[in-house]
């Protein structure tokens, strides 16, 4: 009987095919701050932020099916802070070969924006926040499993509120309104804006 010896190149090449089955091998991520420091009895706003890979897309914080794994964030905060807001991308309207149904999806790069707020009698330092963002991504042909994806990053509370120098990757966030979709066709050409919906 033949035997052979698994190389470490070999080892990460299946390692990273295998990668590519499931959704996360799809979508990267990426967190974006408003402030350098906050200060105490103020707000911290994060940006995570999904990096899709052309031509697929993942399902809304709402999918349209039932049978669809719905885009998650998931965080834990310490002491001290606390998420007052999260505001999920808006979402596309899509029709793919594999569903009946039009399907509300996020495609390209997608923000999911959230504010913490900060105890007022927190001290000085540097707190850090970690989770996971639960995605499944599909092209027009498939679904791949979903998969969770670690995210991590950390809020430095000082004396007083600095800006960082992503500051300009928030501005008109707040008008980002949950739930605002636009309509596409089957090879993402733009059709026509159906409908914009504002919730609050």
């Amino acid at each position: 009987m033949k035997s052979f010896l698994l190389t470490p190149l070999f080892l990460l090449a299946a390692l990273q095919l295998g990668a590519q089955s499931f959704s996360a091998g799809r979508v990267s991520v990426s967190v974006k701050s408003e402030q350098e420091t906050v200060a105490p009895g103020s707000q911290a706003r994060v940006a995570v932020v999904m990096d899709i890979q052309e031509g697929w897309h993942i399902n809304s914080n709402q999918p349209s099916l039932d049978w669809l794994i719905g885009t998650e964030l998931t965080l834990a905060y310490p002491d001290g802070l606390s998420q007052s807001g999260i505001v999920y991308p808006p979402f596309k309207i899509f029709k793919f070969a594999f569903a009946d149904d039009e399907l509300a999806v996020y495609e390209g790069e997608a923000p999911i924006f959230l504010t913490v707020d900060v105890l007022d009698a927190l001290s000085p330092g540097t707190y850090s926040v970690e989770g996971k963002l639960r995605v499944q991504a599909c092209d027009d042909q498939t679904c791949l499993p979903p998969s969770n994806i670690p995210v991590a990053f950390s809020i430095t509370v000082g004396e007083a509120t600095v800006a960082s120098t992503d500051g300009s990757y928030f501005d008109g966030a707040a008008a980002s309104s949950y739930g605002g979709f636009i309509t596409f066709d089957q090879a993402g050409e733009q059709n026509a804006i159906a409908q914009l919906i504002n919730e609050s």
